[in-house]
Order: C-alpha cells, then structure tokens, then sequence
C-alpha cells in the first residue's frame, strides 16, 4: 500500500501551474526575475499583482455574463415572436418552439412554417 502525504493542489495554485507551463523559456525567466526568485508560485504572483487590474475587471465583466445572455434571450424571444405575426399574416401555419436541447441553460428558438399545421407536424415526424 502506497501513502501520500502530498494535497491537490488549489484551484488557483493549478490556474499558475497551467500558466507556467504555457509560458515560452523567455517568459518564465522575465517573470522568475520580476518575482525575484526562481519559485513559479511566486512568479504567478508577480503576474497576477502585475495584471490585478485586467484579472478584476475580467472577473466583473464573467460576474455580467449570465444578465447580458438573459437580456439577449429577452430580445430575441421579441424578435422571433414579431417575426411569426409576420409569417402569420401571409396565411400560412407558424409555429414558435423552444427547447433547452440536452439539458442545456439556454434555450433554442425555432420558427416552423407550413401551408398547414399538419404539414410542420409530419416534417418533426420525419414523414416529409
């Protein structure tokens, strides 16, 4: 039985590892330098105090995400809704459909269009 005493490493910790690693030979010796020491979690926290006020305002602008898709999800909901009172008009069958495919957050939207409703339903069926 093998024993470890070594710990998983933090999610920040493995963020610097990931970064590190991705780093040319020149740019791990400018940010070994800038830290002052040869220890990559100090050169990660070189480039972080480095970067404080792009990591930050990444962080607000991630924080905004889930709204701004919300908001977007909003209009296009308008947009699809204006656009079947328009298909409507020409007499044909429309159908607005929206589903979450697979679980996912965000919903598809979808305009079906047919001479009748029997037809968009044979087209789901495969029949046409």
């Amino acid at each position: 039985m093998t024993t470890t005493s070594e710990r998983k490493p933090t999610f920040d910790e493995a963020v610097g590892i990931a970064w590190w690693n991705c780093l040319s030979e020149a740019s791990r010796v400018e940010w070994a330098a800038t830290a002052g020491t040869g220890v990559v979690a100090d050169a990660w926290a070189a480039f972080k105090s480095a970067n404080r006020k792009i990591i930050q305002e990444a962080s607000v602008e991630k924080a905004k995400l889930p709204e701004a898709i919300q908001v977007a999800q909003i209009e296009a909901m308008k947009i699809m809704t204006e656009a079947k009172k328009m298909l409507e008009q020409t007499g044909l069958e429309v159908s607005l459909i929206t589903r979450c495919p697979n679980g996912s957050q965000w919903p598809v939207l979808m305009l079906e269009v047919g001479v009748a409703y029997a037809d968009i339903e044979k087209v789901r069926k495969g029949e046409r």
